[in-house]
């Protein structure tokens, strides 16, 4: 049976976007930065383990995978908000803007499952 391509991705290829381009600006801000510490590389790679967290949710509580969806979002965007000074915190904006696209579809898929339910109750 042939399998359609869709041009619409899944919410679960965003989140493994989300996770590679926190990763990916770490690396960059790592690699370009003078006299870099380990507790420096730690921060800098900080935001790739808050955008993992749906990663590590839909394998240990599935059931309480968008709330870490939002968890994971706010720490991106509050860390790039409050970045220290020094960090080009903006080489962390297409991880923030890919877990609020995630977001917004974990909402709309979340809201479509209980419009169903709500419609089957009756």
């Amino acid at each position: 049976m042939a399998r359609r391509l869709s041009l619409r991705p899944s919410i679960g290829g965003l989140e493994i976007a989300a996770v590679v381009f926190a990763a990916l600006a770490g690396a960059y801000s790592i690699v370009t930065t003078d006299q870099v510490s380990p507790r420096l590389a730690i921060v800098l790679l900080a935001p790739t383990l808050e955008a993992a967290l749906p990663l590590l949710a839909r394998r240990l509580t599935p059931g309480r995978l968008h709330s870490a969806r939002v968890i994971a979002a706010l720490l991106v965007a509050f860390y790039v908000a409050f970045a220290p000074i020094g960090i080009d915190n903006y080489l962390y904006l297409p991880a923030v803007v890919t877990l609020i696209v995630v977001l917004v579809m974990s909402n709309r898929e979340r809201w479509r499952e209980i419009r169903t339910r709500g419609g089957a109750d009756r």
